[in-house]
């Protein structure tokens, strides 16, 4: 009787009705097998599944600064009291005019294993932070290299211990977690969900075995994976990328680990130009990743928002059709089933993740950014094909 009555509908509600359930079957492949990834590794972390290195081999963390003297203040005594037994800090100071010289050396001082170099502004490169990046690794002292930005803080100081212990005989590369430090406000709710989902799509891949990118927040690796790259090489005509796309060069599904226990959380103050700076890199570098990478960010923002629209119009038509409301009531049902998955995932890993709980950004954050994304390409620098020569 049910599948009698559907057939009795016109072709056009049949097709729509397929491609909202096809929609919704791929949802709901992409958030169980890749972004609940973040709740089934924590799980392996706690029964002690994961294995790490036991010994601590010397680290050197680079943080990369231009004109940036009061968050330096704040990072420098939280990166420079970081309890692990070897370590040193390489700042590259780009070409600043304000005080962040004055504070470097204040605290080189105090810290002997502070070692800061200055990168006058006459330096021409395409990337002056991949430049930057380029002067540190060159020179650290030590194999391990660990990243963080200067507008950043680690929440722990376990922080180097616990993103390092991922170094074992075949990994390499260190993806880590970088976080906004919650504020109120509707905008800064969508900011912190949009770094949440963008986090774990780029976790749940990498743990499913295909690493495409990291944040420039909170990423480690070698020295030798860097220079067997040829540090930059591949994308030196790009102003972005010092993260995904030296990830996308560099990554394999053996040499990669992924770090997600709290005390490695970095966490950045919230910041509307910081953000806005963060989406055009992703949308400026996109192009450059792997095919099949492509495929599978493009399939799943393709679903999404075919579920959107063709659900919306199905139960329009599906009201508009007399003796038709069991079907409508079946389609919100599907809706509904959807976003309560959505709910429960996004909220566990939320709270692993350390990132700010919020429901009712859900269908927002599926309306607003993709029409963010269309401004950008349509009216901001990507847009306009400017490039910017920090960030």
């Amino acid at each position: 009787m049910f599948l009698e009555k559907f057939l009795e509908l016109d072709i056009a509600t049949q097709v729509l009705a397929g491609i909202f359930l096809l929609s919704f079957v791929v949802q709901a492949f992409y958030y169980l097998y890749y972004y609940a990834g973040v709740i089934y590794y924590n799980r392996k972390l706690h029964r002690g599944d994961v294995k790490h290195r036991i010994k601590q081999p010397p680290v050197s963390v680079i943080i990369c600064s231009k004109n940036e003297a009061e968050n330096l203040e704040a990072l420098l005594p939280t990166v420079l009291e970081q309890r692990y037994p070897e370590f040193q800090v390489v700042v590259v100071n780009d070409g600043s005019t304000d005080e962040s010289t004055e504070v470097l050396d204040r605290y080189a001082k105090k810290y002997p294993n502070l070692y800061h170099t200055f990168l006058p502004i006459g330096a021409k490169y395409m990337s002056r932070k991949k430049m930057c990046i380029t002067v540190a690794v060159k020179a650290a002292k030590y194999d391990h290299l660990l990243l963080i930005d200067a507008d950043c803080r680690p929440d722990s100081d376990q922080w180097i211990s616990e993103m390092v212990r991922n170094f074992t005989e075949k990994k390499e590369l260190v993806i880590g977690v970088g976080a906004y430090a919650p504020k109120g406000g509707l905008l800064n709710k969508i900011i912190c969900f949009d770094n949440l989902f963008n986090t774990m799509q780029y976790v749940g891949l990498a743990l499913r075995r295909s690493p495409y990118m990291g944040t420039h927040r909170n990423i480690a690796y070698t020295k030798e994976a860097f220079l067997r790259n040829k540090g930059f090489i591949s994308n030196l005509g790009e102003a972005f990328g010092e993260d995904d796309l030296f990830v996308q060069d560099v990554a394999t599904k053996e040499n990669t680990s992924v770090e997600i226990a709290a005390n490695t959380v970095c966490y950045r103050d919230l910041n509307f130009k910081a953000f806005m700076l963060d989406k055009e890199q992703r949308m400026s570098t996109r192009s450059h990743y792997k095919f099949g990478i492509r495929m599978k960010l493009a399939l799943d923002t393709l679903t999404r928002l075919l579920f959107l629209a063709s659900g919306v119009a199905l139960i329009i038509f599906l009201l508009n059709n007399p003796g038709c409301e069991l079907f409508a009531a079946i389609a919100g049902g599907v809706i509904f089933l959807r976003y309560l998955m959505m709910s429960v995932i996004f909220h566990k890993a939320a709270t692993i993740l350390r990132e700010r709980k919020s429901h009712v950004s859900f269908i927002l954050l599926e309306i607003l950014l993709p029409l963010l994304s269309a401004y950008l390409v349509t009216f901001g620098r990507i847009g306009t094909k400017k490039r910017s020569m920090w960030r």
